[in-house]
């Protein structure tokens, strides 16, 4: 009785409110209870936010458009740094362009004064930045941390031991060296687990839309979803996406410079299907539910190179990853 509710409700909300394409026959939902919860998430609402939202820029969100020449891990020239030029300034300037590209703007960071000068300087709101000195040396409320050698001194072993275990990216080395580092609110083990629990949650959901008869994707991409790669929000919007249309993924992100092996690729690319009639439409109709989602599923960046049957749509998410989102119920 549930699944047939919920199968009613997302034929009459999410692609008549949407306006996806109706799928022939009956709807077919590969990742069970998990993504149907998602797939409401996604539907709940998105008629209002697609009448209501201007393009301009939500919270968390980074903007229309990132370029698809632009890896999360790849930083643009041109950062600028207070403190001169030398091997610390220009690790916390190209800290400072990554963080202001692809950390969410949700996030609290915290930092060292000079770090959060640099981040300010790169467009990053003051009111999101943590300082941290000597005088006020909490990161309790962080969601980043951006680890110089002056928070190294200050933290010491605690640094990783207690506060922020695994690395997003990093930038320099030997004493100049920045570490962009997700803060684990509650306890580190707490944080490992659920990162742990996550992957493994990725790995599962991975599988199975590799078993969807309406995703095409190459052998790497293959790989990255087999082995829980995979952002779980990349990984919802494949599965909500594939409910009315087909999916051809020729793409998923390399990893950030420096970051831990766990941690998930937040950006892939999707080209139009083989033989779809309309090219341009199925593109406009996919831009259009992305654009009509809210926060965690809200892409921090979309951004389409090419054009007809050869279009290339880049989809990209802010980090840090939110864990436990494939770990949602349905309700009963």
């Amino acid at each position: 009785m549930l699944w047939t509710t919920l199968r009613l409700w997302l034929v009459r909300h999410l692609f008549r409110e949407t306006g996806l394409a109706r799928p022939a026959g009956r709807l077919r939902l590969r990742l069970g209870g998990t993504v149907i919860l998602a797939v409401i998430v996604f539907a709940g609402g998105a008629a209002t936010v697609l009448l209501s939202r201007s393009p301009g820029r939500a919270p968390g969100h980074r903007g229309a458009a990132v370029s698809s020449a632009v890896s999360p891990g790849a930083v643009s020239p041109g950062a600028v740094s207070p403190g001169g030029v030398g091997p610390a300034a220009v690790a916390r300037a190209a800290a400072a362009r990554w963080v202001e590209q692809q950390v969410s703007r949700a996030a609290i960071v915290g930092c060292d004064p000079a770090m959060c000068a640099a981040l300010q300087a790169g467009g990053f709101p003051s009111a999101d930045l943590l300082p941290l000195t000597p005088a006020a040396a909490s990161p309790l409320g962080s969601t980043v941390i951006v680890a110089t050698s002056a928070l190294r001194s200050l933290f010491g072993p605690r640094l990783a031991g207690v506060y922020a275990p695994v690395v997003l990216a990093s930038f320099g080395s030997g004493a100049a060296l920045v570490d962009v580092r997700a803060y684990a609110a509650g306890s580190v083990p707490g944080y490992r687990a659920a990162l742990a629990a996550d992957l493994a949650a990725r790995r599962t959901a991975g599988r199975q839309l590799l078993a969807n008869s309406r995703i095409a994707a190459t052998a790497a991409v293959r790989r990255d979803l087999a082995d829980g790669r995979v952002d779980s929000r990349l990984l919802i919007t494949f599965s909500a996406l594939a409910a009315a249309h087909y999916l051809r993924i020729v793409a998923v992100a390399g990893p950030a410079p420096g970051a831990n092996a766990e941690m998930p690729l937040r950006a892939a690319e999707l080209a139009i299907p083989r033989g779809a009639p309309h090219p341009g439409a199925y593109l406009d109709s996919v831009l259009a539910f992305l654009r009509a989602q809210r926060t965690p599923f809200l892409a921090s960046g979309l951004h389409v190179t090419g054009a007809g049957a050869g279009a290339i749509l880049r989809i990209e998410f802010s980090a840090p990853t939110p864990l436990g989102l494939l770990g949602q119920r349905a309700p009963s």
